[in-house]
């Protein structure tokens, strides 16, 4: 924390395992951007923003869930199963009741030619605000949970 006050970077916690069922193998799919100084920046994996962003179902979730899947960062049929092993657990994460609608939604969206998915309203850096990034968590290293949100990029 002390590293985001000197750069003056607003930093909250974002403990994605408070909000939804963390997915089997999530820890090993957590994407390294690399090191600076003692910071380790990672990208928490793809199918927990995915199934966050599902569960929330914004229009810019939406957006956000489609360019992972565009990316091939995640499957929709993997981001389904994971859904649906979620659900068992939806009163634990207080998981919204819609969504397997939300999940409609996504498969109806995808479905459309990628120029009409990017014509949808409120397009913005899919890039940015997809990721959340996180420090991974070691000895002599300072631990951070920074958002795409508090970076100004939502």
């Amino acid at each position: 924390m002390q590293i985001a006050r000197e750069l003056e970077i607003h930093v909250e916690p974002v403990p994605l395992e408070s909000f939804i069922p963390l997915p089997d193998g999530s820890a090993e799919r957590s994407i390294r951007i690399g090191q600076f100084g003692n910071l380790e920046i990672h990208v928490a994996d793809p199918y927990s923003i995915a199934l966050s962003k599902l569960d929330r179902g914004f229009e810019t979730d939406f957006e956000d869930i489609i360019f992972l899947i565009r990316r091939n960062f995640i499957t929709l049929n993997e981001l389904e199963r994971i859904a649906q092993d979620a659900l068992p657990h939806a009163r634990e994460y207080d998981l919204q009741p819609d969504i397997l609608d939300h999940l409609q939604e996504l498969k109806d969206r995808v479905k459309l030619p990628l120029e009409i998915v990017w014509l949808l309203p409120s397009k913005k850096d899919a890039v940015a605000r997809a990721f959340l990034f996180y420090c991974h968590p070691s000895p002599n290293r300072s631990t951070a949970f920074l958002s795409s949100s508090s970076l100004g990029w939502v």
